[in-house]
């Protein structure tokens, strides 16, 4: 990977800059651009949580405001392939549960 790519790719997805807008969603076209691997986090509180927050920061965009909720989750299962729920345990951060579907990614979307 190119290292603007690079940069890209390991951004942390969260709320804090008016780009934030423009961060997701680049983030998201390079994520679906065909190149291979990508890396990000994102505050949730489960694996399951983290695609709800995701939903809801496709949601809150202006680009995404109008689109079907199965939609925006369909198209994130398709992008992500795994997440890693890490919580912090005694003073230190430990992976507490991974999520990872590769049926899922398999069948067929329609």
């Amino acid at each position: 990977m190119r290292p603007s790519r690079t940069a890209d790719a390991t951004a942390s997805i969260r709320v804090r800059t008016r780009s934030f807008e423009h961060t997701f969603s680049r983030y998201l076209r390079n994520v679906n651009s065909g190149h291979p691997g990508s890396i990000t986090t994102v505050h949730a509180d489960s694996a399951a949580l983290a695609f709800e927050q995701l939903t809801l920061l496709v949601r809150e965009s202006e680009g995404g405001r109008d689109l079907p909720r199965e939609d925006i989750r369909a198209l994130l299962h398709l992008l992500v392939d795994v997440v890693v729920q890490m919580k912090k345990v005694d003073g230190r951060f430990q992976m507490t549960e991974v999520w990872h579907d590769p049926v899922r990614k398999r069948q067929p979307r329609g």
